[in-house]
């Protein structure tokens, strides 16, 4: 296939869902979100600092802190158990060490960096564990931290977990590929700890909970890396945009309880659940005279109903945040994608790559892509998705293609569209006509000859 579905790192983290046992008498762990009903009995993960809780190390089970370091094994689960600041980190010996030291980095600043964002002292004592690929999460979750088989999401990147046994913040690190998206999942999983204490530990909509978390996520990903979050942002929007035209925005504020927002991932064919709440979270903040969620939270903590501290946080009822949101998603985010291609920039250099997004298809159009200039010309095949939506990356062209390009869109079931693209060189000799003739003809390539497929 010539072009693919630009797939993004949709962050299926900190998978919400209520307490449950185990038929013995051994408890097993809630997951954050955030337990359904009474939240005050609940532990925190694990030690915060001194305006955070603490949680008590279950009967027999000895603290991380007296583990030696090297080593370990937990739950006979063989694990290497080394120290990050006053963190304790646990991680599979085949973890890449690249990997595993932008982990490490991302926990470290993200530790003083996240609680700041809501004028707190840096994070302290917490325990995390780093598996190499999604299974190893899994079964990590299941065996150590007592997570039923049940609430298991596929695509789990990270996930915090209350109490039982082997409390704290687990991550897949075959997403630690990118700065940017490693500071995002770390400080998404942070954040939740964050709102749970800053909420005196009481019930609010989970919507809002991986909003907030979603949101903090990103501001603090762009201090790592600006164009990595530029960049979703922008096929984020493009993919809401598709999926407003054809009704297909998920309703997050009836997602108010943990069971809700599993269901609603497992059931979310084309992962908008996550870029909703973030997007939302981004629209709530914009909002001219928001306080902002950290108010919400602490007006939650007083004792007052969610409905009331939303009101006075945001300038609006409760009830009017979808349609507002869906009105804004129709109106302004919509108009940045009318033409039906659009590219996150219309000049970029040669070594560059930006996404391309084509919106207001039909669910599952076949489109042809052109791209031609006087020196070269590309060509190329999209299918769109269940919401009308595909995305390709354009750029790390030869230095010859540099120039103007005319991108059109021809879809089979009659949509079309074009935009105007320049490619910049730093030294590209003037040519012939003649010259211009043969590189037509030496410089046709095919999208993926370009590093334009996904």
């Amino acid at each position: 296939m010539l072009i693919r579905r630009l797939l993004l790192a949709i962050l299926l983290l900190s998978i919400a869902a209520s307490p449950a046992y185990a038929d013995s008498d051994e408890q097993r762990a809630p997951l954050y979100g955030a337990p359904s009903g009474d939240r005050s009995t609940s532990p925190f993960i694990a030690p915060m600092g001194p305006v955070l809780s603490s949680i008590d190390t279950p009967s027999g089970v000895p603290k991380r802190s007296e583990l030696p370091l090297g080593t370990v094994e937990i739950n006979s689960w063989p694990l290497i158990h080394i120290t990050q600041g006053s963190h304790h980190v646990f991680y599979q010996d085949n973890v890449p060490a690249d990997r595993l030291q932008r982990g490490l980095n991302a926990i470290a600043t993200a530790s003083t960096a996240v609680p700041a964002a809501f004028g707190l002292p840096p994070l302290e004592g917490l325990d995390f564990y780093i598996l190499p690929y999604d299974t190893d999460l899994q079964h990590a979750m299941m065996r150590l931290g007592d997570v039923p088989p049940s609430m298991l999401v596929p695509g789990t990147e990270g996930v915090a977990v209350l109490g039982g046994r082997n409390s704290g913040i687990y991550f897949d690190a075959s997403k630690f590929d990118e700065d940017g998206a490693t500071m995002w999942l770390v400080s998404h999983e942070l954040t939740h700890g964050l709102e749970y204490e800053l909420s005196g530990h009481r019930d609010f909509p989970v919507w809002f909970n991986e909003g907030v978390a979603e949101f903090i996520g990103s501001q603090m990903a762009s201090r790592a890396s600006a164009n990595f979050v530029a960049q979703r942002r922008f096929t984020t929007g493009a993919r809401l945009a598709s999926a407003s035209r054809v009704g297909a925005v998920p309703p997050l504020a009836t997602f108010q309880t943990d069971e809700a927002w599993v269901a609603a991932n497992r059931g979310d064919a084309n992962n908008l659940v996550y870029e909703s709440a973030w997007q939302m979270m981004e629209w709530l903040t914009a909002q001219p005279g928001a306080a902002g969620p950290g108010r919400t939270l602490a007006l939650v903590a007083q004792g007052r109903p969610f409905a009331d501290a939303f009101a006075e946080s945001f300038g609006f009822p409760l009830s009017d945040v979808t349609p507002r949101f869906n009105a804004y998603l129709s109106g302004d985010v919509s108009t940045r994608y009318a033409g039906s291609i659009t590219a996150q920039r219309t000049s970029l250099a040669v070594n560059e790559r930006v996404p391309l997004v084509f919106t207001g298809l039909r669910p599952g159009e076949n489109a042809d892509v052109q791209m031609k200039s006087s020196r070269c010309e590309l060509t190329g095949h999209i299918t769109a998705d269940e919401i009308g939506f595909a995305a390709i990356w354009i750029g790390e062209a030869p230095e010859r293609c540099a120039g103007e390009f005319t991108a059109t869109l021809t879809g089979n079931q009659g949509t079309t569209g074009s935009t105007q693209l320049t490619l910049l060189a730093s030294n590209v000799a003037p040519a012939s006509a003649e010259q211009n003739a043969a590189d037509m003809v030496a410089h046709t390539y095919r999208l993926a000859d370009l590093s334009l497929a996904a």
